[in-house]
Order: C-alpha cells, then structure tokens, then sequence
C-alpha cells in the first residue's frame, strides 16, 4: 500500500524515534515526553520538506484573509461525525483542504491524514479505548489513519524491538489503516 508522503513521513520519524529509544532507553521517561519528542522530530521533518503547514482562506467582516496552519497538532479536537462527540488524540496530523478557498463548515471537522495516540506500559491493543476511538474515526471519514503507539518496557534483550501489527481488518477498516506500533525498550534502572 502506498500511504500519503505526510504519512510516509510519520512512519519514517516513528522508525527513528524507536530506534533512538532503544539505544537510549532512559532519556525519555514518561508518555509525555516521548509525545514531545515525537512531535519536535515530526515537526523538523515536515518543515524540512516543505510539508509543515496548510492554507486557508475565509472571509471575515467582508474581508478575505489567508492563513498558514500546522500540520500537526497535539490534543486538537476532532467531531466524530457518527455522534457529533468531540475526541482529542494525542497527535493529530492534518490533510490539505480539498478547496483552500473555503473554510470548514464545521470548524472541528478539518480534514485529518493521521490520528496517533500513544500509552505506557499497556499489554493489549486490540479493544484498548484509544485503539477503538481511532477505528471510529477511520470508519467514519474523520482520518485516513491511525496508529496506537505503546511503549512498554522489559529486561528480556531478545524481546526489544519495535513490532507493528495492522489491526485494520480486526476493526473491518480499510486495509493498511489502523496500525499499533509497540516500542519494547530496557527496563528503567
């Protein structure tokens, strides 16, 4: 499957995240620090590439105004357009406006390449409630993708890695959509 080059991007930043992580297991601590750093990485590569913002252009008291936006957010809301529920994953990465010369009727339902969550030490994925909440925003059309991301730690050397598994079809989605990426790295001295 040939995924969009902003995706394309991600995957390629995750791959170097988890292979910094795993020669230097005890610089990043907690979930939120890995988000952070994850987030800084990305934002880099996309601004190395040119890929970093979006445009939009909306009238405003009579007035047209133009505006870059960043591709990536973290927490940004997105309304499930199955219940009108608004859900926030942790890293939101957002598509190109299919007319840039026209806001979003709604100003939640931006069109959003990938949605990525992560977690700390979680065993499962498959029924985890990020897990299904990024499958509902994939069946219904709010993203393209998504991808769980788990950090787990161990002090077994053979088992540390990073392994992904697509859950796409446990969830009836499109192929290649809904992924997990589980980061084993040494266990925290």
């Amino acid at each position: 499957m040939r995924y969009p080059f902003v995706v394309e991007q991600t995957w390629a930043v995750l791959d170097h995240l988890a292979t910094d992580l795993l020669r230097w297991p005890y610089r990043y601590q907690t979930e939120a620090d890995i988000q952070a750093e994850f987030y800084r990485r990305l934002s880099n590569t996309f601004e190395a590439t040119g890929t970093d913002t979006y445009g939009a252009t909306w009238n405003e008291h009579g007035k047209e105004i133009y505006a870059n936006f960043s591709r990536i957010g973290c927490q940004h809301g997105i309304r499930a357009k199955d219940s009108g529920t608004i859900v926030f994953p942790d890293i939101v990465i957002y598509d190109h406006l299919e007319d840039p010369e026209g806001w979003p009727d709604d100003d939640w339902q931006w069109p959003v390449s990938m949605a990525i969550e992560f977690k700390h030490r979680h065993k499962t994925a498959r029924d985890h409630a990020d897990v299904l909440k990024l499958a509902r925003l994939i069946r219904h059309e709010n993203a393209q993708f998504g991808c769980w991301i788990n950090v787990e730690r161990t002090s077994d050397s053979e088992k540390q890695g990073i392994y992904y598994h697509s859950l796409s079809a446990d969830h009836k989605l499109p192929k290649g959509s809904l992924w997990t990426a589980q980061l084993v790295m040494p266990e925290a001295a």
